[in-house]
């Protein structure tokens, strides 16, 4: 599921305090919809609503209540999706008559803005109101033109499709069924409230064929019943609540600073800011401190400030919003999978699978056709470039051991494959923190001393945003974060890209390995994270903390979503055990090769890399924030004293 997260970020003084600024409210909510066993079978259901042929309209009428002192409706949230195509989605307020009987064109609401018409929304995931079942998003968001001003009372809501934009006449939006009384969801006070009514055969619901005539009846069919076994929501459910749709009423969503594609600015609610294709600042900005331009920096390391069209036309690299110019990386030299070798932006290298980005400032070296030894995770060597080995199809996701080496002195890790079943990463628990941690393990019966060791992996899930993900040797109790809530700045907005691990490309394995050249965070990635991210890349903390400990023992990999709204599942993974060669000892933070190689300078290189917060700074692995903290001072002092071999 992808969804939208608006972030306010502020610096400045201390000041007075704030003004109050427009909030959106809930006016009601009938809840998630919930499974319904349909035909024998538990599924979600969506209610046919529209022109769904041979009825010209399909609507179906359901409950609301205005509280005490009225309200105005600004934004109707219905939860559903498209069945067949359609250009425009409606929707209809009626009275509800003391008895409930069926709404009628006398009992229409004449108001401004009780009925009306809007270009088809764009899918939208609310995990407030949705339950995440359509890849597209399951929420249509619906800005009244007019919002409607109701007196305290009880109405009949209908929302539909019109105009079809496919060839087969129907325009039909599924509305998801069956939100059923949930307090563990919604805790008080803010409890939903699904309505119903029934006569004395039970909970139904005013459906029409055509309207006005012959309008609503009754709608009962024999094959709709309560889940059997629901996998979420109230168990068991009340039957009373299964021919309701979900959806919510709000006041008017606040308006904001709406950035068009040419750089000019207004003031607009989201919706019309995105109708507008603009980018939407955040509810209550201004035009005057949300800027809509920030620094670019071209494939040659030269700075402007300018749009992100102009940036992106250019083949730059935004730097975001009201951001202003820097220090841009220079190019460098990139050495391709066929042993070409081209001077890039460190960004377009990266976008080669197999790709070898040599550094800013490079030259294009004469070594990117030269051959060596390369490590395979099926635990053989080859002989190949350093770009086929790490990232060329069939033979990458290697460890390259250097121009002219031979496998005989390569001193080739191992790799031990998973052989459990997939795990299930539970969806973040909506009111505490995080959701229940996955574990997946692998027991090493090899009993030798490690220089390091790296973790690759098939993870899907639908929000890599949301994962936290570590490696773990329980025998001695050393823990390493890979992954961290990976976002395309520091505290958002989070990658909404699917999956880690590529199944469809040979050992397109998602591999956390230090030797890797880039985080999986932005730059170089876009600010969406790639869908099926793939080979090699740098784990948050450093891997070498597993250096000088053995071998053996049971190794855990671990997974937890801290986002609501989507899940995923461990497919495999696979540990990859190094044994010692070259620096790989902790406390020789500089690498230095002239004994003894830990010394009073690596004291002063980790000072360097604590102040610049460098992921090598967490000594000891922690996962609280700040993660670097003065206990990775106690860590290092611990590993120089271990000293190095």
């Amino acid at each position: 599921m992808k969804r939208s997260l608006y972030l306010a970020m502020a610096v400045g003084l201390a000041a007075a305090a704030a003004p109050a600024v427009a909030q959106q409210t809930v006016i009601f909510t009938t809840g998630r919809p919930d499974p319904t066993n349909f035909n024998g079978a538990d599924t979600s259901l969506g209610w046919s609503s529209g022109t769904v042929a041979p009825n010209t309209e399909r609507w179906s009428a359901q409950m609301f209540v205005i509280p005490a002192g009225g309200a105005t409706i600004g934004q109707i949230d219905a939860v559903g999706f498209i069945a067949t195509a359609y250009n425009r989605l409606n929707w209809k307020i009626w009275n509800r008559l003391p008895g409930d009987p069926a709404p009628t064109p006398a009992d229409e609401v004449t108001t401004a803005g009780a009925s009306g018409s809007v270009l088809n929304p764009p899918g939208e995931d609310k995990p407030e109101i949705d339950r995440g079942f359509a890849a597209t998003g399951d929420t249509r968001r619906i800005v009244l033109p007019t919002p409607v001003t109701l007196p305290a009372g009880n109405y009949w809501l209908s929302v539909y499709a019109s105009e079809p934009s496919a060839g087969s006449g129907d325009a039909n939006f599924a509305w998801f069924a069956n939100p059923q009384p949930d307090p563990a969801f919604y805790p008080p006070p803010n409890t939903n409230t699904p309505l119903f009514h029934s006569d004395a055969s039970g909970a139904f619901m005013w459906r029409s064929t055509i309207y006005p005539t012959p309008g609503f009846g009754v709608y009962r069919p024999t094959n709709v019943l309560p889940a059997t076994a629901p996998t979420w929501g109230p168990n068991p459910q009340s039957p009373n609540y299964i021919w309701n749709a979900a959806f919510r009423l709000l006041t008017t969503p606040p308006p904001g600073a709406c950035c068009a594609p040419d750089g000019t600015c207004s003031v607009l609610n989201s919706t019309a800011c995105e109708q507008a294709l603009g980018t939407f600042r955040g509810a209550n900005t201004t035009c005057a401190t949300a800027p809509c331009t920030g620094s670019c920096c071209s494939p040659g390391g030269t700075c402007s400030v300018t749009t992100p069209n102009a940036c992106a036309a250019a083949d730059g690299l935004f730097g975001g919003f009201g951001t202003t110019c820097g220090t841009c990386r220079a190019p460098g030299a990139c050495c391709m999978p066929d042993g070409t070798c081209t001077t890039n932006a460190f960004y377009q290298c990266d976008r080669t699978d197999g790709s070898i980005y040599r550094g800013d400032g490079t030259s294009c070296p004469s070594t990117c056709l030269q051959t060596g030894a390369c490590c395979r995770m099926d635990n053989t060597c080859a002989i190949v470039t350093e770009a086929v080995c790490k990232g060329a199809f069939n033979s990458g996701n290697g460890v390259f051991r250097g121009a002219g080496t031979t496998c005989a002195a390569a001193v080739c890790p191992t790799t031990y494959g998973y052989n459990g079943p997939q795990v299930p990463i539970e969806d973040y628990a909506v009111h505490t923190a995080c959701g229940t941690v996955a574990v997946a393990e692998i027991s090493v019966t090899d009993s030798f001393t490690l220089g390091s060791a790296d973790a690759s992996m098939f993870i899907t899930h639908t929000y890599q945003g949301d994962l936290k993900v570590w490696l773990k040797h329980v025998s001695t109790g050393t823990q390493v974060q890979l992954l961290n809530l990976q976002s395309s700045a520091t505290g958002g907005p989070f990658f909404d890209a699917d999956d880690y691990g590529n199944p469809n490309i040979p050992n397109g394995w998602f591999r956390m390995i230090d030797s890797a050249p880039t985080y999986y965070r932005f730059p170089p990635l876009t600010t969406t994270g790639i869908n099926g991210a793939h080979f090699q890349w740098k784990p948050e903390s450093p891997l070498a903390a597993f250096a000088g400990e053995n071998s053996s023992g049971v190794w855990q990999l671990l997974a937890q979503d801290c986002g609501p709204g989507d899940t995923g599942t461990i497919i495999t993974w696979a540990l990859t055990l190094h044994r010692p060669t070259g620096n790989t000892c902790y406390a020789n933070c500089d690498s230095s090769t002239t004994p003894p190689v830990a010394n009073v300078a690596d004291f002063t290189c980790f000072l360097q890399k604590f102040a610049a917060t460098d992921p090598y700074a967490n000594c000891d692995g922690s996962t609280t924030p700040p993660t670097i903290n003065v206990a990775d001072f106690t860590c290092f002092l611990q590993k120089f004293a271990a000293g190095c071999p």
